[in-house]
């Protein structure tokens, strides 16, 4: 299993989502998802929010980004109801903050499934008329597995002082089996620690 590395630096904005007019449930509504593994289905041509975050090569991130990341989730899911929603999320963040002054850290590890890049041209699906198609017969799914990973804390600014930094799964959107272990770095210059959840790190 892979070690997941949660990395919150202080960082740029992720850009803002603009999400095309054209929506994933028009782009896709002819398709046959029997062979989808999961209830999230991502069209490539789409958006690159989710795209840019797969773990393998990690992007800084700030609160605004984590919780656009989430709403994307949402807005590609088949069952909606499956996944938490980035506003009840900021509700809860908020609650903690106020009533015990921690600041909670949002974890997203979902498994999603998208569009094979090379889908149109492996004669897989066609496109017409802004739509995909299924092609039949064919030897493989349409479909391949990615998976979005991103963290930050549910605080946009974060003042000079001791501050308490919540992991806990209430503040955790995934699919998949917890990791093997979960590192922070708190850009404390203390570098990666270990933490578990329930845990509440204080750092100055």
């Amino acid at each position: 299993m892979r070690r997941l590395i949660l990395i919150t630096l202080l960082a740029f904005f992720c850009k803002i989502i603009t999400l095309s007019a054209q929506t994933t449930d028009s782009l896709t509504y002819f398709l046959n998802k029997s062979t989808m593994q999961t209830n999230v289905l991502r069209s490539y041509v789409d958006t690159v929010g989710i795209g840019l975050f797969n773990g393998i090569n990690p992007l800084p991130i700030k609160t605004l980004g984590v919780l656009k990341l989430v709403h994307e989730l949402n807005y590609f899911a088949l069952n909606q109801n499956l996944i938490n929603r980035s506003d009840s999320l900021m509700k809860k963040a908020t609650r903690k903050i106020v009533s015990n002054h921690q600041i909670p850290i949002l974890i997203i590890n979902y498994q999603y499934d998208k569009i094979r890049e090379n889908a149109l041209s492996a004669n897989l699906l066609t496109l017409q008329e802004g739509k995909y198609y299924d092609v039949f017969p064919r030897n493989e799914s349409p479909f391949v597995l990615d998976t979005l990973f991103a963290a930050a804390p549910i605080k946009e600014k974060i003042y000079a002082g001791e501050n308490h930094f919540l992991i806990s799964r209430e503040f955790l959107v995934t699919n998949l089996n917890d990791p093997t272990s979960i590192e922070i770095d708190f850009d404390d210059g203390n570098g990666f620690r270990n933490v578990n959840y329930g845990d509440v790190v204080a750092i100055n």
